[in-house]
């Protein structure tokens, strides 16, 4: 699993968001979903989100960005991502240097520097 941390706040506050985007090829169906637990793992709340046709990466990016839409509207800003794409991950790091062309991953970068101000 690939873990991004938002703030540095105590170990406490935070909230893991657990990612998961699958795409059915038979079906061109993709579904991006996930997971939100406590600092202690418990169940606060879960979602999907169906997308229609997409690559894996984009259904990653996808479940990224609810999950962030979510935690800001509970205004939760301690946040640990996991997902177990490294590539996506990576990709979001790296707009924090250099520009992306994907809107989906400025989004996100855009919701979470207002996260951690």
């Amino acid at each position: 699993m690939s873990n991004t941390r938002a703030t540095s706040s105590t170990i406490g506050d935070w909230i893991q968001l657990y990612i998961d985007g699958a795409v059915k090829l038979d079906l061109e169906e993709a579904v991006a979903g996930g997971v939100l637990k406590d600092h202690h793992g418990q169940w606060i709340l879960g979602f999907n989100r169906r997308l229609g046709w997409c690559f894996v990466f984009n259904a990653e990016i996808w479940g990224i960005l609810h999950g962030l839409i979510i935690l800001q509207n509970k205004k939760w800003d301690n946040v640990s991502i996991r997902t177990g794409s490294m590539e996506v991950i990576q990709s979001i790091k790296e707009t924090f240097t250099m520009p992306s062309h994907s809107a989906l991953i400025r989004r996100i970068q855009q919701i979470w520097l207002e996260m951690i101000q």
